[in-house]
């Protein structure tokens, strides 16, 4: 059955719906993007092994980015919407070799989202000065649509106003307990 995509909405929702048109849309464009990154971790591999040490930050990157896209939508069954996430999901983590299997993560990320910002929450310090799962921007918006692939996430992170100083955005966070680094302002 198709959709008819909403006029109005986030750029997420509008994103979400077109993407979700076709069944297959974001599982074959999640499936390609995580073997390119998965390519990337393998030639980043390739070159350190050759003495090019400076390649594990770039590796890094690519395996977070793998990881955000295979085990955490995964997690959300964001990718096929059905039980086939807990398998690309475990089978994503297993090839990156992560030190679990991919259930655990999703039972402690699930109970994040259910618990924010609570003393339950996996994400916040003992300290309680502000969460560590902030995020680069997209935090808050995917609290609001978990089930939300990662591309329709995307689009809405690159529309927002950000602010990327890492010293401005410290100084605000112990200034206001409410500030958000990915809006204009300290409201």
């Amino acid at each position: 059955m198709r959709m008819t995509p909403p006029a109005g909405g986030s750029c997420e929702e509008r994103a979400e719906a077109l993407l979700r048109l076709s069944p297959l849309a974001a599982p074959a464009i999640t499936l390609l993007v995580a073997g390119t990154l998965y390519a990337g971790i393998g030639v980043c591999l390739r070159l350190f092994q050759s003495g090019y040490q400076s390649v594990a930050i770039l590796s890094g990157l690519l395996l977070h980015a793998y990881v955000i896209v295979v085990v955490h939508d995964g997690a959300h069954r964001a990718i096929t919407r059905t039980r086939a996430d807990s398998l690309l999901m475990n089978v994503g983590a297993g090839l990156v070799l992560l030190p679990f299997y991919a259930e655990p993560f999703r039972r402690y990320h699930l109970i994040h989202h259910g618990h924010t910002n609570e003393p339950v929450d996996p994400l916040w310090p003992p300290l309680k000065s502000f969460p560590l799962g902030m995020g680069i921007g997209n935090h808050e918006a995917h609290h609001q649509h978990p089930g939300f692939s990662w591309v329709s996430m995307a689009f809405g992170l690159a529309r927002r106003p950000k602010d990327t100083d890492p010293l401005r955005t410290v100084w605000w966070m112990l200034r206001c307990p409410d500030y958000r680094h990915y809006s204009a302002s300290c409201d």
